[in-house]
């Protein structure tokens, strides 16, 4: 992580801590604790598995039919491409859909 992101996540911990004491959330000798933040670029979330979307059976079964391991696999498929798959319906197109729009990502040509 670049120092510019390390003091800007401190400036934010510190004016959180500050707001936390004045509404009366946090009290003197309150321990706070923060945990790392962990950064993941598109490329990082690109390289992971596929399975990591959690899909149901029947689009885990088209994902292995299609030979797609990971997320970067899968972004690169059109809708009609995977509906091609054997016994693969619009309500699963749509999962694989609405996963991938939960990481801010989206099927090619969508």
């Amino acid at each position: 992580m670049n120092n510019r992101l390390k003091a800007k996540i401190e400036t934010h911990r510190q004016q959180l801590t500050g707001w936390a004491f004045e509404e009366g959330i946090l009290k003197p000798g309150d321990r706070i604790e923060f945990r790392p933040l962990i950064v993941l670029s598109k490329g990082d979330i690109l390289s992971r598995p596929a399975q990591d979307l959690k899909f149901r059976v029947r689009a885990q079964k088209m994902l292995r039919r299609l030979g797609i391991e990971t997320i970067g696999q899968l972004i690169a498929k059109t809708a009609d491409e995977i509906l091609q798959a054997k016994n693969f319906s619009m309500t699963s197109l749509n999962e694989v859909r609405e996963r991938l729009r939960e990481q801010g990502l989206k099927l090619k040509g969508d």
